[in-house]
């Protein structure tokens, strides 16, 4: 027959064992964030996409020098200037239109228009 002292040891050894078991397994698993614009852009281009949030199409783009333009093969709906330049988004033809402009490290997720054209700032 155990005493109650043997069944209160007992307990307390469980407890230990438990413990120490969920030490070792480490930190609970937490879900990973979902990847930045930047894991998919290389640094030192421009990056635009066809589609909203970076999806669709990619165009990557060494930075334009300033007063000098260059043409996407589709209208960008989102960019990611990873260069070291400030780049400026055109909505027509050679650098005409509207423009917005995208400092070194900025992004624009959504654009209202198609922006077609890249240029230096």
């Amino acid at each position: 027959m155990r005493t109650s002292i043997q069944l209160r040891l007992g307990a307390a050894l469980a407890s230990v064992v438990a413990l120490g078991a969920a030490l070792l397994s480490g930190p609970p698993a937490v879900a990973a964030p979902a990847p930045s614009p930047q894991v998919t852009c290389q640094t030192g281009f421009f990056c635009a996409w066809s589609g909203p949030t970076f999806n669709g199409l990619k165009a990557e783009r060494r930075p334009v020098p300033s007063g000098q333009c260059t043409l996407f093969t589709f209208g960008a709906r989102s960019a990611l200037n990873q260069s070291f330049e400030y780049q400026r988004l055109w909505t027509g033809a050679w650098c005409t239109g509207t423009s917005i402009l995208l400092a070194p490290g900025s992004s624009r997720s959504n654009l209202s228009s198609a922006y077609g054209w890249l240029g230096g700032s």
